[in-house]
């Protein structure tokens, strides 16, 4: 077990001493000599900061190509990431925190698991790992899982199946009287999903 975990660290080790190399090359350090310096002036993730993004064209697209610890160097996202991939990434954006005048890790990684559709559990191993090695307070450590369909749905699946032996037997008025009860008892948990969903929207 311990020479497979050796593989690990021996990428992520040769990661760590050629990360972002192609930025020292042409197509792209000319333009990262340009726009990275003002990079750091602006709010990750501000319209601004998308704006001089966009500026780097062609360049940004070659580091993207060249480099697997973004996101957009895989046709599928973070979903076809490996985990040296993951370290290097979350090592990224911390270390573009740390040049920003504002930079933030925690809203970083609120910003990022929407921009890249990361899955709640994803981000929240990710915040964990920021935790645990001190870049993020232990007190944001927790990301606070989305009240989705999915949920909603598993939800009426358990109540469903567990009040199936108990209905077994009623007749239709009694199953219209339940029903109509039980979306009394539903209704209020829908508007506070609603005003939740809101809620996320608006940040």
């Amino acid at each position: 077990m311990g020479e497979l975990m050796v593989q690990l660290v021996h990428e992520v080790l040769d990661r760590s001493t050629c990360h972002d190399r192609s930025k020292t090359l042409p197509p792209e350090v000319e333009v990262f000599d340009v726009v990275s310096p003002r990079l750091k002036t602006l709010t990750y993730g501000s319209d601004e900061y998308k704006a001089s993004l966009a500026e780097m064209g062609e360049a940004l697209a070659h580091h993207y190509a060249e480099n697997a610890h973004h996101p957009e160097h895989h046709p599928d996202g973070v979903n076809g990431m490996t985990l040296v991939d993951l370290v290097e990434m979350l090592s990224d954006w911390k270390a573009a925190t740390e040049r920003h005048d504002d930079g933030d890790l925690v809203k970083s990684l609120r910003i990022q698991q929407g921009r890249f559709a990361m899955t709640w559990q994803l981000t929240q191993i990710l915040s964990n790992t920021a935790a645990h090695f001190g870049w993020i307070p232990e007190q944001a450590r927790r990301v606070e899982p989305p009240l989705m369909d999915a949920d909603l749905a598993a939800i009426h699946d358990r109540a469903v199946t567990a009040g199936q032996a108990e209905l077994e037997g009623w007749d239709q008025d009694d199953r219209l009287k339940a029903f109509d009860e039980s979306q009394r008892d539903v209704a209020p948990l829908l508007e506070e999903v609603k005003r939740l969903r809101a809620e996320l929207a608006a940040r």
